[in-house]
C-alpha cells in the first residue's frame, strides 16, 4: 500500500495536476490583489524559480560551503542500470521543468497583455 502511494506521489500526472491547480489558485489570488500586473509578477517569479532549478539540475551551483556534495553528484554511475535510471529521471525532470516554464511564460504573456491593454492602452 505504501509503495502505491509513493508511486502516485512521484507520478508526473499528479505533479502536473497539482502544479496547474496551484498556479490557477495563485493566478486568481494575484489577479484579485493586483490585477493583471499581479499575474505578470507571478509569471516572472515562476520563470525565475524554474530557470534557477534548471541551472542547478546537475547539482548545487554557487555554494562553497558544500564542495563534497557537488563532487558526489558528479560521480559516474557504476552500472548500466544506474546510468539508465539516472537518464530516465533526468528526462522526466526536464519534461516537468518545460511544463512549469510554459505555465510561467503563459502567465507573463497573459499578465503583460492584460496590463498593457487595460492600463497602458
Amino acid at each position: 500500500m505504501r509503495s502505491r502511494i509513493y508511486a502516485l506521489l512521484r507520478s508526473e500526472t499528479l505533479f502536473i495536476a497539482l502544479s496547474a491547480g496551484s498556479a490557477a489558485l495563485a493566478a486568481v489570488s494575484a489577479f484579485a490583489w493586483l490585477g493583471f500586473f499581479g499575474i505578470l509578477l507571478l509569471g516572472l517569479l515562476t520563470l525565475v524559480i524554474s530557470l534557477r532549478v534548471g541551472i542547478e539540475e546537475d547539482g548545487p551551483s554557487g555554494s562553497g560551503h558544500t564542495p563534497g556534495l557537488y563532487a558526489m553528484s558528479l560521480r559516474d554511475p557504476a552500472t548500466a542500470e544506474e546510468r539508465l535510471a539516472r537518464s530516465g529521471e533526468s528526462a522526466a525532470f526536464r519534461r516537468l521543468l518545460r511544463f512549469v516554464n510554459g505555465v510561467g511564460a503563459a502567465l507573463v504573456v497573459i499578465g503583460g497583455a492584460g496590463f498593457w491593454w487595460l492600463q497602458l492602452g
